[in-house]
């Protein structure tokens, strides 16, 4: 029974490391992402000359009669360019999420097993390390995850009509681009909790080797 606990704790430490690598990859990724989409908030603010006579000199259009069309052509395809690299960022940010929801699972799972071996009232309320039982890993783990699932359905709705390429000014681009950045579904005090718990109950723990 000892035996079969402590593999079960060692496990929940490797689906705990995962989790966290997880969640790094998914912000390194949406910070490689932010350079892409300023680029396209530039780009469609820039396309929208066409649509602004002022901008074109007479003389330019005398001389050049296509030339807003040609600058139409032309913004539309660095539009394109931008948008299908940021939407490929946000498919390997989609990816990191599927693992996050994935190491729930395990931990759901892990807790399954501790409660077939020792009783639910150990899951519920025994501690598993130090103070925590391990329905407190599962529950807050969970939490997070629902964050950056929130996170993901706003990382799309900066893709689609309403988002990026929406935008009319300059002012208008930066809203969105701080709804990027800023990450308003995640909750940084939150998470650095869970990591300070981990770090705590496990992690200082296994490395004293008490």
């Amino acid at each position: 029974m000892a035996q079969a606990v402590g593999s079960l704790k060692r496990r929940l430490e490797t689906v705990l490391d995962e989790f966290r690598r997880a969640r790094a990859t998914w912000h390194e990724i949406s910070t490689d992402g932010f350079s892409v989409a300023n680029q396209l908030v530039n780009a469609t603010i820039q396309s929208r000359y066409v649509e602004e006579p002022a901008y074109w000199h007479p003389a330019l259009l005398q001389e050049f009669p296509n030339v807003v069309h040609a600058y139409h052509d032309k913004m539309q395809y660095i539009i394109k360019q931008h948008h299908e690299k940021l939407d490929s960022l946000v498919q390997k940010m989609a990816k990191q999420h599927d693992k996050m929801k994935q190491q729930v699972a395990e931990l759901r799972a892990i807790s399954k097993r501790l409660s077939d071996l020792q009783g639910e009232s150990f899951v519920q309320s025994i501690p598993l390390y130090r103070t925590c039982p391990m329905i407190v890993y599962v529950d807050r783990a969970a939490a997070i995850v629902a964050m950056y699932t929130n996170e993901m359905t706003t990382m799309e709705s900066l893709l689609g009509g309403k988002g990026f390429t929406s935008a009319k000014s300059r002012e208008e681009g930066l809203t969105f681009l701080s709804t990027w950045i800023n990450h308003p579904s995640i909750n940084d005090g939150v998470i650095q909790e869970f990591d300070d718990l981990c770090r705590i109950e496990i992690y200082d723990k296994v490395t004293s080797g008490t």
